[in-house]
């Protein structure tokens, strides 16, 4: 069956290149396909929890008139790096918001024993959140995006980060899928795409350099390959020391 559904986070990140593509190459054809994603994202994908704004993972299927646990959200869906493109392409809705109320989910979410949000959270009612109904309730591939996504918009003072980087950095753990209830590692995740994240939060949180063996992209699979290129890139665009061939 054909899903007719959007992907939020997919339309972020599209908006995100065409409206960078636009700038840098001066083309106005991509800042206006930018602009018409950018409106509808705020337009079919916002939604209310409370007193929050939070960002649906599609147009449909997860708020709170759809299923019993909605509204459903996804934290890895939170590009922060695009927010501010995105309220400059389409100021009307409150992305700055999205960012804020965003920020305050993941701490909520992270308060736990184990400290680690689900991929998927159910927000009923506007309580704390809680693995939703229908999915693992895991801290899996989803959410190794979202530490990623904090370092690349520049929140390296978050206080969870350094959390996880001890428990990534921990012998008995390392990068891992983890259920968020027991606490018990489900699978253990070692390919070079994800064997960078901890050395990532090492770097930018400790100066840390990147081990000589992360330095080069031996492309393996798809995903822990785009978390490597995304990693990289950070990495070698404001953190060069980290990468540098002269580090030891």
């Amino acid at each position: 069956m054909t899903d007719r559904n959007n992907a939020t986070d997919g339309d972020l990140l599209i908006a995100y290149a065409l409206a960078k593509a636009g700038e840098v190459w001066q083309e106005p054809r991509y800042t206006t396909e930018a602009q018409k994603l950018a409106k509808a994202i705020g337009k079919n994908t916002f939604g209310r929890s409370g007193r929050s704004l939070i960002l649906l993972p599609g147009a449909s299927g997860f708020g709170a008139g759809d299923r019993p646990d909605g509204p459903v959200v996804n934290l890895s869906y939170w590009v922060f790096e695009a927010f501010p493109v995105m309220a400059a392409l389409a100021p009307e809705y409150e992305w700055n918001r999205i960012w804020r109320d965003g920020v305050m989910l993941l701490q909520q979410a992270t308060s736990g024993r184990v400290r680690l949000p689900a991929d998927w959270l159910s927000l009923q009612s506007g309580l704390q959140p809680k693995p939703a109904d229908g999915f693992p309730p895991e801290f899996g591939y989803n959410s190794l995006r979202i530490p990623l996504y904090l370092l690349r918009a520049g929140m390296t003072d978050m206080e969870w980060l350094r959390a996880l980087k001890q428990r990534w950095s921990a012998e008995n753990e390392g990068v891992a899928v983890v259920n968020v209830v027991t606490g018990q590692v489900r699978e253990r995740l070692t390919d070079q795409g994800y064997a960078i994240l901890p050395a990532a939060l090492a770097c930018v949180l400790e100066g840390t350099p990147v081990p000589a063996a992360l330095r080069t992209f031996e492309p393996s699979l798809y995903y822990p390959s785009t978390l490597y290129l995304l990693a990289k890139s950070l990495l070698g665009e404001k953190y060069p020391q980290c990468v540098s061939s002269a580090a030891p």
